[in-house]
Protein backbone atom coordinates (compact mmCIF):
# COMPACT_ATOMS: atom_id res chain seq x y z
CA UNK A 1 0.00 0.00 0.00
CA UNK A 2 1.24 3.47 -0.83
CA UNK A 3 1.65 6.15 1.78
CA UNK A 4 2.31 9.85 2.05
CA UNK A 5 6.02 10.70 2.09
CA UNK A 6 7.55 13.58 4.02
CA UNK A 7 11.18 14.57 4.23
CA UNK A 8 12.15 16.07 7.56
CA UNK A 9 15.07 18.48 7.22
CA UNK A 10 17.54 18.64 10.07
CA UNK A 11 19.75 21.38 8.62
CA UNK A 12 19.71 23.49 11.78
CA UNK A 13 19.97 20.65 14.31
CA UNK A 14 23.10 20.46 16.45
CA UNK A 15 23.38 16.69 16.78
CA UNK A 16 26.33 16.94 19.16
CA UNK A 17 24.00 18.39 21.80
CA UNK A 18 21.50 15.53 21.57
CA UNK A 19 22.37 13.11 24.33
CA UNK A 20 19.42 12.43 26.64
CA UNK A 21 15.84 11.49 25.83
CA UNK A 22 14.86 14.94 27.04
CA UNK A 23 17.25 16.53 24.52
CA UNK A 24 15.60 14.60 21.68
CA UNK A 25 12.11 15.47 22.93
CA UNK A 26 12.97 19.17 23.22
CA UNK A 27 14.46 19.22 19.73
CA UNK A 28 11.39 17.49 18.29
CA UNK A 29 9.17 20.06 20.02
CA UNK A 30 11.26 22.85 18.49
CA UNK A 31 10.89 21.35 15.01
CA UNK A 32 7.16 20.52 15.20
CA UNK A 33 5.78 23.94 14.19
CA UNK A 34 7.47 23.55 10.79
CA UNK A 35 7.07 19.80 10.45
CA UNK A 36 3.35 19.48 11.24
CA UNK A 37 2.14 21.51 8.22
CA UNK A 38 4.44 19.51 5.93
CA UNK A 39 3.01 16.23 7.24
CA UNK A 40 -0.54 17.57 7.00
CA UNK A 41 -0.05 18.74 3.43
CA UNK A 42 1.51 15.41 2.41
CA UNK A 43 -1.45 13.52 3.88
CA UNK A 44 -3.88 15.90 2.18
CA UNK A 45 -2.21 15.59 -1.23
CA UNK A 46 -2.03 11.81 -0.93
CA UNK A 47 -5.71 11.68 0.05
CA UNK A 48 -6.68 14.01 -2.80
CA UNK A 49 -4.96 11.74 -5.32
CA UNK A 50 -6.86 8.74 -3.96
CA UNK A 51 -10.17 10.62 -4.02
CA UNK A 52 -9.49 12.03 -7.47
CA UNK A 53 -9.84 8.58 -9.02
CA UNK A 54 -13.35 8.22 -7.61
CA UNK A 55 -14.80 11.70 -7.29
CA UNK A 56 -12.81 14.02 -9.53
CA UNK A 57 -12.59 17.71 -8.67
CA UNK A 58 -11.07 20.91 -9.96
CA UNK A 59 -8.06 22.94 -8.80
CA UNK A 60 -10.17 25.17 -6.58
CA UNK A 61 -11.67 22.17 -4.81
CA UNK A 62 -8.24 20.62 -4.51
CA UNK A 63 -6.79 23.75 -2.88
CA UNK A 64 -9.69 23.98 -0.42
CA UNK A 65 -9.43 20.26 0.40
CA UNK A 66 -5.67 20.43 0.99
CA UNK A 67 -5.99 23.51 3.18
CA UNK A 68 -8.78 21.96 5.24
CA UNK A 69 -7.08 18.61 5.74
CA UNK A 70 -3.75 20.27 6.55
CA UNK A 71 -5.38 22.50 9.19
CA UNK A 72 -7.24 19.57 10.71
CA UNK A 73 -4.06 17.51 10.79
CA UNK A 74 -2.01 20.27 12.40
CA UNK A 75 -4.64 20.81 15.11
CA UNK A 76 -5.19 17.13 15.94
CA UNK A 77 -3.41 16.23 19.21
CA UNK A 78 -3.13 12.55 18.26
CA UNK A 79 -1.48 13.41 14.95
CA UNK A 80 0.83 15.83 16.73
CA UNK A 81 1.96 13.14 19.15
CA UNK A 82 2.42 10.65 16.33
CA UNK A 83 4.53 13.09 14.31
CA UNK A 84 6.49 14.04 17.43
CA UNK A 85 7.34 10.37 18.04
CA UNK A 86 8.36 10.02 14.39
CA UNK A 87 10.62 13.08 14.57
CA UNK A 88 12.24 11.83 17.79
CA UNK A 89 12.95 8.47 16.15
CA UNK A 90 14.37 10.14 13.03
CA UNK A 91 16.56 12.40 15.19
CA UNK A 92 17.90 9.35 17.02
CA UNK A 93 18.55 7.50 13.75
CA UNK A 94 20.34 10.49 12.27
CA UNK A 95 22.39 10.96 15.45
CA UNK A 96 23.47 7.29 15.39
CA UNK A 97 24.34 7.60 11.71
CA UNK A 98 26.45 10.72 12.25
CA UNK A 99 28.24 9.16 15.21
CA UNK A 100 28.91 5.97 13.29
CA UNK A 101 27.12 3.67 15.69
Amino acid sequence: MSEAKVTVHFDDVDFEKLKSDEDFQNEADRLLPNVMPAFGKAVAEFSWKKLQDTFGGNESQKAAFIESVTNNYVNDPQQRESVRAHVIERLKEETRSRRGS
